[in-house]
């Protein structure tokens, strides 16, 4: 019986004695990081993988398992893009993975944690311009919601980050303590206390004022130091939001009690529920930051950690008792602190047992956890040779430390809440365990673990768990470089051009992938191994498949294909040369559009040759010439003819003209729907003299002919015009107009008619004359038909790999449509009088009157603006 007593005597005492050492309680590492001086803020994500400091115009994230510097930074803050300016305090809302940045300007920046490199976007409130912001507090239970100090003013600015908006300001000089104070005060902390929704504020005259997120307009405050001179540096709240602990340096004189203190103050009652926690023998002074921690290790209580100039204090919240850190109890004759090695500045505690001190330039990792460290990381390849990268058939050994014994697991990837791959090393295990101090060498073979490796840069975690009933983890990282060949590439296809062979395939998604390398040979045996590269094509950015070429090939010959990539590193891959099975190749043969297609050499259509009936340049010139005189006589025709029309029988004569122009009314109706019913019942008997008209239009052209059809899908060839010319009354005219189209279309081959990898140019510049008759009859006729017919001339030019064909091809057209009045200009103006919107279908007969050759016959679908004059 006394043998049990004694056993569960010494259990119960090793428990207390766990109990009393779960806590962070020493520096395990300083992480030397080029910080400056003074750290203004520092800020943990929610899944604690990044630590966020800021000093001077600068934001730093820390990665927290490999325990340095991040690859990838915030940008600098320049003048440039609104950005610059010192920050003062950051604070992250795990909500949308932002870090909020408040500048001595007034400005608040927003950061993406998800894209870091990311120009932060620059918050300007009027209110808050010019003033220097800081500390700043968050409310992260809803939407975010920032509390901003502004000491000049002794305000707190309360902004909405979701809606950037300044929802209220908190004058801390309604305090009723606060009010009487006869000097200007500063505040020296802030803190949001989720589980009370209460805002604490600190000040350097004594007094801690409070107020509720429901109550902002009133605050309260709470007197520590009755003569109104301590300067409370610092402010913690329990995890249970129960106490509100306040540290001071130490009360000035003319207090009796000049030691550092922490009061422990209820957030129920705001009174102070527990005396004073004094340092009497100076073991640390000047408080600055304070934090509470929940630690790991089951029967632990909440502890309280402090820093001061001469390292970092910690205490008990459930006793309210300082520790001496050095025999790991309570205080009896002194309560020596976690040592530090530099000045103490902000500090924060993770979610998962580690606190972090920003320092001189440096952050201190304090830690109950395991330690790791990861000395070496060696290479072999697959013969056993020493490499400088992970390989295919090669294997990599990591030697590690723990300064604590437990079993380890090894992972790949994810972050430092073990969420990678496991990696399993030559004896298929993904771990084992550990001795304190001593060297574990742990090797893994790249072909057992090529799922989850990358080519390039892998972070590798190593986790250890401490084999006592404390269960406490630890990790470290380091990076594992693979450098293995590019991968086997898929040929999708090849195609022809002049004197040219092209070859496409699948795209290789290696982060190190610089070229490929192209190969070409008539003989399909020797393109597999041959030394002499054909070409290269670099890699591209994106897309799924990668296209090249490799030039100076004779046209008719029959050429085989094949490819291979190529890493930064030199390695070349696998050559690939099958298409579905047989050999890749192509025949280049000479490629052309349609006017090669056609038959087509260059020049100009309007030249007589011998053996052909074609109209002469001088002969062209008559037609132009021709067309015009028609149309103003067909103008003068329908002037005679037309008389004075009558208010009421307007319509009527003018339908006398011909049988012909009765035909062109009626079919202008059935095509459009358009009843000349929507104009002004009262026809003007002197309509107002309009004598000029422009029009610009942009249409979709349509081609017929049978071979430009070929090359020419029927959407999207758009062809923009600009006509004018003499207007009579508004309705008779003759115009000429000048357009152009430009486009790129794939070619085809000139023997066997295929398409092509080559593309060809085709311009087109095509010129019309018009005789005109726009049936506009009233003052605001809203809806006014016409029609047009005259003369193409087209001059084309088409290119395809240096070779042109250029030529001019004549032709004929017919065009219907509709304007519609547009009542935007006033009729009396001495510059426009009419402004009109219109509608039209054209169809040109444009092949030089049923010649060979390039027919650019089609229709054309156009819309555009009126201006008459």
């Amino acid at each position: 019986m006394k043998r049990l007593f004694a056993m569960f005597v010494f259990l119960l005492l090793s428990s207390l004695s766990v109990v009393v050492n779960a806590y962070p309680n020493e520096v395990k590492a300083t992480l030397n990081l080029g910080l400056g001086s003074i750290v203004t803020g520092l800020a943990i994500t929610s899944n604690n993988n990044d630590l966020f400091a800021s000093y001077s115009d600068v934001l730093n994230d820390i990665d927290l398992g490999l325990w340095g510097l991040a690859a990838n930074q915030p940008p600098a803050l320049t003048s440039d893009d609104g950005t610059s300016g010192n920050i003062e305090g950051i604070v992250y809302s795990p909500d949308n993975s932002y870090i909020y940045a408040v500048q001595d300007n007034g400005h608040i920046l927003t950061f993406f944690v998800s894209n870091i490199t990311a120009t932060p976007t620059v918050t300007k409130v009027t209110a808050l311009e010019g003033k220097k912001l800081g500390p700043v507090a968050i409310d992260t239970s809803s939407a975010a919601t920032l509390y901003i100090v502004d000491n000049a003013n002794s305000l707190v600015y309360v902004w909405q980050a979701g809606k950037s908006e300044l929802n209220a300001t908190v004058d801390l000089k309604l305090a009723p303590d606060l009010t009487n104070v006869a000097t200007a005060f500063n505040v020296l902390d802030i803190l949001f206390a989720p589980e009370t929704n209460e805002v604490y504020v600190a000040t350097d005259v004594g007094i801690v004022a409070y107020f509720s997120t429901d109550n902002i307009g009133n605050p309260n405050d709470f007197v520590l130091d009755d003569t109104k001179a301590a300067d409370i540096g610092a402010l913690a709240v329990t995890p249970n939001g129960s106490k509100i602990y306040a540290a001071t340096g130490a009360q000035l004189p003319p207090s009796p009690d000049a030691y550092p203190t922490i009061y422990v103050v209820s957030t129920s009652t705001h009174q102070e529920v527990a005396s004073p926690m004094q340092l009497v023998n100076s073991e640390n002074t000047a408080f600055t930051s304070m934090v509470t921690m929940s630690v790991h290790g089951g029967l632990a209580p909440v502890y309280g950690f402090v820093s001061g100039s001469k390292g970092v204090s910690v205490f008990n919240t459930t006793n309210n008792q300082f520790i001496d850190v050095d025999t790991s109890n309570a205080c009896t004759s002194t309560c020596d602190p976690i040592a530090t090695s530099s000045t103490s500045g902000p500090m924060i505690a993770s979610g998962d047992n580690y606190i972090y001190l920003a320092g001189s330039g440096n952050v201190l990792v304090i830690t109950d956890n395991p330690w790791i460290d990861i000395s070496d990381i060696s290479y072999t390849d697959s013969t056993g040779a020493a490499a400088t990268a992970l390989q295919q058939g090669g294997s990599c050994a990591m030697t590690f430390q723990s300064d604590t014994t437990g079993d380890y697991t090894v992972m790949v990837g994810g972050t430092v809440e073990k969420t990678g791959t496991g990696v399993i090393d030559t004896n298929g295990a993904s771990g084992g365990s550990v001795t304190a101090d001593t060297d574990t060498i742990f090797t893994f073979n790249y072909d057992d673990n090529s799922s989850a490796f990358e080519e390039g840069d892998n972070t590798v975690y190593i986790f250890v768990t401490s084999s006592d009933n404390t269960n406490l983890k630890g990790r470290s990282a380091d990076t594992v470089t693979v450098d293995t060949p590019p991968g086997e590439i898929t040929i999708s296809s090849t195609g022809f051009g002049n004197e040219r062979a092209y070859i496409t395939f699948g795209r290789l998604t290696a982060n190190d992938i610089s070229h490929y390398n192209l190969y070409s040979d008539t003989d399909a045996t020797a393109v597999q191994t041959k030394t002499d590269v054909s070409a290269t094509v670099s890699q591209v950015s994106a897309g799924s498949s990668v296209t090249g070429h490799m030039d100076g090939l004779t046209n008719g010959t029959t050429y085989y294909l094949a490819v291979e990539g190529v890493d930064a590193g030199g390695n070349v891959g696998p050559r690939a040369y099958l298409l579905n099975g047989t050999s890749a190749s192509a025949m280049p043969q000479e490629t052309v559009g349609p006017a090669g297609l056609s038959g087509e050499t260059g020049g100009c259509a309007l030249v007589r040759t011998r053996g052909e009936s074609r109209w002469t340049m001088d002969e062209g010139r008559w037609m132009m010439g021709a067309v015009i005189i028609l149309g103003l006589l067909v103008i003068a025709s329908i002037r005679r003819r037309r008389g004075n029309l009558q208010k009421t029988g307007g319509y009527r004569r003018l339908l006398r003209f011909t049988r012909n122009d009765v035909l062109l009314i009626i079919m202008f109706f059935l095509s459009f729907g358009m009843p000349l019913s929507h104009a002004d019942d009262k026809a003007e008997d002197s309509p107002k003299p309009v004598w000029w008209s422009m029009e610009l239009k942009v249409g979709f052209w349509m081609p017929t002919g049978s071979t430009t059809k070929k090359f020419f899908n029927k959407c999207c060839n758009i062809v923009t015009t600009v006509e004018g010319g003499l207007l009579y009354k508004g309705r008779y005219g003759a115009e000429i107009g000048v357009g152009v189209m430009s486009k790129d279309r794939p070619a085809l081959g000139a023997i066997t008619g295929e398409p092509s990898g080559d593309t060809f140019n085709m311009f087109l510049l095509p010129m019309e004359t018009n005789a005109v008759w726009r049936i506009d009859y009233a003052e605001k006729q809203w809806v006014v038909p016409y029609t047009k017919f005259g003369f193409d001339y087209v001059y084309y030019r088409e290119g395809d790999r240096g070779k042109t064909i250029n030529g001019l091809k004549t032709g004929l057209h017919g065009i219907g449509g509709v304007q519609i009045y547009l009542p935007f200009v006033d009729g009396d103006s001495d510059a426009i009088k009419k402004m009109f919107f219109t509608m039209e279908a054209r169809y040109g007969w444009v092949n030089s009157f049923g010649k060979k050759g390039l027919d650019l016959s089609g229709m054309t679908y156009s819309a555009g603006l009126l201006f008459e004059f």
